[in-house]
């Protein structure tokens, strides 16, 4: 919830930036009455994903274009950096299933949870 002080009686617009809706920017209205300043909302519980992508061998794999999709609420992409990690900071609570774009169903996925303010790891390995 948020309280706000100072404000005037009248009509008002809350604006969420992508930080705070993940799913894209909204507005919603907050109607402030005499002596009413406080204002409950409902925020979206988010956890994170780190994904390590490996050799064979064990070398990290720079470069690569890593998708998380939850079936039931879209697809994020990252990619890997020198040290072969992909980060997906505000991820929403779900399952996810992890692969690499690059080789589509014949390469490595696997499927992870993601839990509220919680940032898991995943690992996958090219054969």
């Amino acid at each position: 919830s948020v309280r706000f002080e100072g404000l005037e009686p009248g009509d008002y617009a809350l604006d969420y930036g992508p930080y705070a809706a993940p799913f894209g920017a909204a507005r919603r209205a907050l109607p402030v009455r005499d002596g009413d300043n406080h204002f409950a909302q409902r925020t979206c519980r988010l956890g994170g994903l780190l994904v390590r992508v490996r050799t064979a061998g064990g070398q990290p794999v720079a470069g690569s274009t890593v998708v998380a999709d939850e079936r039931y609420l879209g697809s994020w992409t990252a990619r890997t950096g020198p040290d072969g990690v992909a980060e997906f900071p505000h991820l929403p609570v779900g399952s996810f299933r992890v692969s690499l774009l690059d080789l589509g169903a014949a390469g490595p996925q696997t499927r992870i949870g993601v839990f509220a303010r919680t940032t898991p790891e995943a690992l996958l390995v090219l054969d």
